[in-house]
């Protein structure tokens, strides 16, 4: 089942100059406290794993949710789903596959979600889940589509997002709720 590997303390971002679309111009020119934001390494709740017997090969799953602020609720609430996901359908679909289902903290804000896009691309995850809030989406979805990474989000409508090739979603966009 799924439990604890390690605590996100003890995980360790690679810094070896990946190249990456440029930051959101939103993003670059917000208050100092937001730049510290950039600088500082997402975080969120410990990494999970789902063991499977006889696994013969792991991926890594990452998602960026706010776990904090006013959307909390929200993303404790998506990542619940996604552990009862992972619970029941790997089995089904990567029988022999263990699952790391790594999750950062978006808080809802486009620089900590590029930053947390930016760390899990470098952490070489296949898919993301996330972000909930759209102008969150949007600034890692810049990443995401360079990096090529498929990023779902179960709750961005924001228009533009239609835009990105690797950014999907499972609600109307803006443009369809009109």
């Amino acid at each position: 089942g799924l439990q604890p590997v390690y605590s996100s303390s003890q995980v360790q971002s690679n810094n070896s100059n990946p190249s990456y679309p440029p930051m959101p111009a939103a993003a670059a020119t917000t208050t100092a406290k937001s730049a510290r934001l950039a600088s500082t390494t997402p975080t969120g709740p410990a990494p999970w794993i789902f063991t499977q017997p006889g696994a013969k090969s792991n991926i890594t799953i990452g998602c960026i949710l706010p776990f904090e602020g006013p959307q909390q609720v929200v993303g404790e609430a998506s990542m619940t789903a996604l552990h009862m996901a992972i619970k029941d359908w790997a089995p089904k679909l990567l029988p022999s596959t263990n699952i790391n289902l790594t999750c950062l903290n978006g808080k809802c804000q486009d620089v900590a979600a590029y930053s947390a896009m930016t760390r899990l691309a470098q952490d070489k995850v296949v898919a993301v889940v996330g972000e909930v809030c759209s102008g969150a989406s949007v600034a890692a979805a810049g990443v995401a589509n360079d990096k090529k990474i498929p990023m779902i989000s179960p709750a961005s409508t924001s228009a533009s997002l239609s835009q990105k090739d690797y950014f999907f979603r499972t609600v109307s966009g803006e443009m369809l709720l009109e």
